[in-house]
């Protein structure tokens, strides 16, 4: 079945948020956490649950209606309903990917280098060795700047020249790649009388994974 355009692309990094110690409180169904530094649309996921049965452990849920230390959880960045917190209880918050916001166009490619072996005993046929040659993945993006937190944990990472951990949704049934990437260009523009653009380029900086949902 065809797809439209990039609409299920979506690029992701690990936002290193784990072990905050958050309440659940049914009035109001809030989620408290101290000082903490989640944005609306955050994906947010606990390694742990007590007490309260309507938020699972292990599973992403969305940050919404932000205030102070106090925030809502909804099944979906976009939309989605909202949990509904059954009894109080308590949890532990472990790290998880946010979505990086803004993009119109996402592309990515993976590559696998050939080595040839072709001799005279191959029959006038190209051979290639199998199993063997250096696999990478490319990924690039561009969109309308938001200046999230996420934005700035890419250019820390262009400044800092370190890897990020990444995960890109690659189909409409949510199959990902995932795995340390290289952010090697991080380019942001825009015209006196239009939208402040961005781009991002990256490479793997090690083995990448592929999981099919």
């Amino acid at each position: 079945m065809a797809e439209q355009g990039g609409k299920y692309i979506l690029l992701k990094f690990k936002n290193g948020k784990t072990g905050e110690s958050a309440t659940f409180t049914a009035t109001g169904d809030l989620v408290t956490i101290a000082s903490h530094t989640y944005e609306e649309g955050d994906a947010i996921s606990f390694s742990s649950i007590t007490t309260t049965t309507t938020v699972s452990a292990d599973t992403d849920y969305y940050v919404r209606n932000v205030s102070g230390n106090d925030f809502q959880l909804y099944t979906a960045k976009c939309g989605g309903t909202l949990v509904a917190i059954d009894a109080d209880g308590s949890g532990t918050s472990q790290e998880t990917y946010d979505l990086v916001g803004g993009l119109r166009s996402k592309s990515f490619s993976v590559n696998s280098e050939a080595i040839d072996v072709t001799s005279h005993d191959s029959c006038e046929w190209r051979k290639i060795l199998d199993s063997a040659g250096v696999r990478t993945v490319s990924v690039s993006g561009s969109g309308v700047f938001e200046d999230g937190a996420i934005i700035k944990a890419l250019r820390a990472a262009v400044m800092n020249n370190t890897n990020k951990d990444c995960r890109m949704i690659i189909s409409e049934d949510g199959d990902y790649i995932e795995g340390a990437f290289k952010v090697t260009t991080f380019e942001q523009s825009g015209e006196y009388n239009a939208e402040s653009a961005f781009s991002v380029s990256l490479e793997s900086a090690g083995e990448v994974s592929y999981t099919e949902v």
